[in-house]
């Protein structure tokens, strides 16, 4: 072991600045001894001792390295305050060797930000310029506050030639400068990465649209650059004459113009340059003219206004689709001249309107409109696109295109493609595919909170980009930390991103946020520990045992019920197990509020005989939490040896979950105590636990759970009577404590007007055939009779009255007792009684021959193929009787006398 004394001891005698000093090869030799204690209970305890020795000697650099260390072993996840601070203690006295020897140490488990920096600091001091952009580098990527190194690094790579990875950096160096309000760094920051002239239009303009939010003035000025930059571009693809990309270039200028408008709308400059852009893309339209002349963007007050009427207007031209609003049917424009309109729907439907009215009447539709489309393009031809290659995104951004702002549901889509394109089997199976495409698609976004809700976007984002905006949406804590557990599960993302960093940073500043609820603080930290356990680079600035250990037992048990994420949940009880020394009793007292196999599987192996009396204290308290012995008696499936552990056997389980049966069905109802019920009944019943149990229990084991067998309001009582007939079968004399006259148990199979289900079905079709056709018929006869005239010599008059009376007669008598009778199921049927659905073997006494009746209802009664209606006098003499029995019976004046040999149950 290591000898801590002497450690103090020997870094006293280095004077008033150890730090200076020391040197590295004491935590070599500090390292060997940690490195040979093999056991994880000797670690955490050797650290119990250095934490209580740091509190008389606070300046001790070893016992700081130690504890630091054995941390770094122990949870090597978990963030080091210890060991960053003493590392920049050692930079700061210029200790170079050891401030890198303990950032090494943090940098060998995880991406801390506080060691990169003091690595890239310590190698500048050294001169060594590669090792200290490699960690630079590795640094910006672990922190997204730090902007000064970012820029650094950016400049780096466009110094030495790389443009590539001075895009990436001027671009994060963008998104951190957002969030502040420096004016020149960021205005600089943008001219580097125009001149860089690698980044796409979508992330300038989405970037500026968000400074302008907040600062509409160095908004103004970065869209000056981009404009002046986007202009610049032009004339170089036109003189390369690039037409497609000379279209999506002059698209961009007019957009960008139209921002400056909507930020200076009397600036004559701009009015004029949107003037020669408008020309450029739309003068060969033959309408142009007249539209500028009436929406004239130099000459109106509100020139953006303008803009969007000058737009919308020359959209009504010449074979362009329009929408007709009051009827919903597509049409294409064939002319538009001397203000009048002219739209053909058909070959034969063509609508004329005057120019004025189709503002009103007619909506616009551009060619990539899936209404237009399908105007257009046959449905065959639409259907084999969609099922092609790359048709599932095809479709999906045409349907969001298509559709209000971009946005769309599920249902929404569906409706514009069946059945008119695709067959409802073939939507179900492209629904799953669209799920899939808009969780890639970097055009689309999923909005949060709504039921398969999606909305196009302008500009491509990220998949960073996307998570980051269902994080800012989600309106709670918990949904927060959902949306970036989440996160790590999207393939491909970036986790070193901006946008995974800014989730990572809310949850660092929630850690210490005092305002936060304790368990909001804790999850906090347990949410950071898990995403770097993910290769996250994360490290959170508070302990969770830090948080944890002033706790009490009523707040611990406070906390974790209030954490509303299960990978949390599992945390808090990791490291719970980790460093609570009373952990077993901790666990126990949180199962009931989180009953799964998680907790349970730590018991057993923080405390196996803690976990037996556990199991055995739960079953003997069941009511103290249900749930909880539900666990252990069913999903748990402890072996006979486990119950023998816990002093149990399997026929105290049985009997304990009768109890618990009992007490439910007898407690207040509510949703939980019909959950509980229901899956205890599915052990009990369904399961067939209780047919097992009676097929071998002895008298005496059946003499403890009668009363909890028949008392019992959990069960039903024709189940009662069947266990009462299956108990009977074994112990024939069984008395069950019940009075009777005759016999010792008098059970009676269910009685009244009874049917199958087959026959309820068929005589509700007859009644539907008798209202609906047999009725509207003999009334359109009794018409036609009345026709023929003298109604009293009317033959045909008469005989259709006739009919139409038997008919009514008929509803009557089916509406009756279709309202009267009972649908009997298999289960209803009490093995071993004759009654309903038994077919029963009898022995004529009288006659000395076999007798085979099936007893059903009188719906399904056949007498010449031996189905009889047990309500009919043979059935009623019968019924109730079990084999062995000799019923004597008269009918008609005519002696029966039967002894019954077999009952089966039928299947109907």
């Amino acid at each position: 072991m290591i000898d801590l004394k002497a450690l103090v001891s020997e870094e006293k005698a280095l004077g008033k600045n150890p730090l200076s000093l020391y040197r590295t090869t004491t935590f070599v030799e500090i390292d060997e001894a940690l490195n040979s204690i093999r056991k994880e209970e000797k670690k955490a305890e050797l650290r119990e001792n250095v934490l209580e020795m740091l509190e008389t000697e606070k300046d001790s650099i070893s016992l700081s390295y130690i504890a630091g260390k054995l941390k770094l072993m122990l949870r090597p996840h978990e963030s080091n305050v210890r060991l960053n601070n003493l590392a920049l203690d050692f930079y700061n006295s210029r200790n170079w060797d050891a401030a890198a020897y303990i950032a090494e140490a943090v940098l060998a488990v995880s991406e801390s930000a506080k060691a990169l920096r003091i690595m890239g600091d310590v190698a500048a001091e050294k001169g060594d310029e590669d090792a200290k952009w490699k960690y630079f580098e590795r640094y910006v990527r672990a922190d997204n506050e730090d902007v000064d190194v970012v820029v650094q690094v950016a400049d780096h790579y466009e110094s030495i030639g790389d443009r590539k990875n001075g895009m990436y950096f001027y671009q994060r160096a963008l998104l951190r400068l957002e969030k502040t309000e420096e004016f020149d760094r960021t205005r600089s920051t943008f001219e580097k990465l125009l001149a860089n002239g690698r980044t796409e239009f979508p992330f300038y303009f989405s970037f500026i649209e968000r400074v302008s939010e907040k600062n509409p003035e160095l908004a103004f000025v970065l869209f000056k650059l981009l404009a002046a930059s986007l202009l610049k571009e032009r004339e170089s693809l036109v003189s390369e004459n690039r037409s497609a990309e000379i279209k999506s270039n002059l698209d961009n200028i007019i957009q960008t113009q139209r921002s400056l408008l909507k930020l200076r709308s009397d600036d004559q400059d701009i009015r004029k340059a949107l003037s020669e852009s408008l020309q450029a893309k739309y003068s060969q339209f033959a309408r142009f003219e007249e539209c500028r002349k009436k929406h004239n963007v130099l000459t109106s007050s509100d020139p953006v206004k303008a803009l969007d009427e000058f737009e919308k207007d020359i959209a009504y031209s010449k074979n362009t689709y329009v929408l007709q609003k009051s009827m919903r049917r597509v049409g294409k424009i064939e002319d538009v001249a001397g203000g009048v309109v002219t739209v053909r729907y058909s070959a034969t439907d063509v609508q004329t309107v005057s120019l004025a009215s189709a503002y009103g009447i007619l909506v616009p539709l551009t060619n990539q409109n899936i209404k237009a489309i399908k105007k257009g393009v046959p449905a065959q031809k639409i259907k084999a696109k969609i099922l092609g290659e790359n048709g599932v995104e095809w479709i999906t951004r045409t349907l969001l295109y298509s559709s209000t702002d971009g946005i769309s549901t599920l249902k929404d889509m569906k409706t514009e493609l069946v059945p008119t394109i695709l067959e409802e089997k073939e939507w179900k199976a492209l629904a799953e595919q669209i799920k899939e495409e808009v969780r890639v698609n970097p055009y689309i976004r999923i909005i949060p909170g709504a039921t398969d809700s999606f909305q196009l976007l302008s500009y491509p984002s990220t998949q960073e980009e996307k998570q980051l905006y269902i994080f800012r949406s989600s309106r709670t804590f918990y949904g927060k930390v959902e949306a970036m557990l989440e996160a790590l599960e999207v393939k491909d993302i970036e986790r070193n991103s901006d946008a995974f960093l800014e989730m990572v940073s809310y949850f660092k500043s929630a850690a210490k946020d005092r305002t936060k609820t304790l368990d909001e603080q804790i999850s906090s930290v347990l949410a950071l520990d898990y995403v770097a356990e993910k290769n996250v680079p994360v490290e959170a600035e508070i302990d969770f045992a830090d948080l944890y250990r002033n706790l009490s037992d009523a707040e611990k048990k406070d906390v974790f019920s209030r954490i509303d994420n299960t990978v949390i949940r599992k945390e808090f009880i990791d490291k719970v197990t980790e460093c609570d020394r009373n952990a077993s009793d901790v666990l126990m007292a949180l199962f009931p509020l989180y009953v799964s196999s998680y907790i349970p599987s730590k018991l057993q192996k923080i405390n196996k005989k803690g976990f037996y009396q556990f199991v055995q204290k739960t079953v003997d308290n069941f009511r103290e939490s249900i749930p909880a012995f539900i666990y252990f008696a069913i999903d748990a499936n402890l072996s006979d040896a486990q119950l023998k552990e816990a002093h149990l056997d399997r026929f105290r389980i049985f009997r304990t979950m009768l109890m618990a049966l009992s007490s439910c069905a007898s407690a207040q109802d509510s949703v939980e105590i019909r959950k509980y019920i229901k899956l205890l009944r599915r052990e009990l019943i369904d399961n067939k636990a209780i047919d097992t149990f009676l097929a071998k229990a002895t008298r005496e084991e059946i003499d403890d759970v009668r009363s909890l067998l028949f008392f019992n309001k959990g069960i039903e009582t024709e189940e009662k009577n069947a266990f009462k007939i299956a108990i009977l079968r074994r112990f024939p004399d069984y008395d069950f404590g019940e009075k009777t006259k005759e016999r010792t148990v008098e059970i009676k199979s269910i009685t009244g007007f009874l049917c199958t289900a087959a026959s309820y079905r068929a005589k509700q079709e007859e009644l539907k055939d008798i209202q609906q056709v047999q009725i509207p018929y003999i009334l359109k006869e009794i018409n036609t009779a009345r026709e023929l005239g003298d109604l009293r010599e009317n033959s045909e008059y008469q005989y259709a009255k006739e009919h139409k009376r038997e008919l009514d007669r008929r509803v009557g008598e089916l509406t009756n007792e279709l309202n009267t009778v009972r649908i009997m199921k298999m289960s209803d049927v009490i093995s071993g009684l004759i009654g309903f659905g038994t077919k029963v073997y009898l022995k004529d006494n009288i006659e000395n021959r076999e007798v085979v009746y099936t007893f059903l209802g009188r719906w399904e009664s056949k007498p010449e193929e031996g189905i009889i209606d047990f309500n009919a006098p043979v059935g009623q003499a019968l019924i109730n009787h079990r084999v062995g029995d000799v019923v004597d019976f008269t009918i008609n004046e005519r002696k029966c006398s039967y002894t019954v040999e077999k009952i089966e149950v039928v299947e109907f």
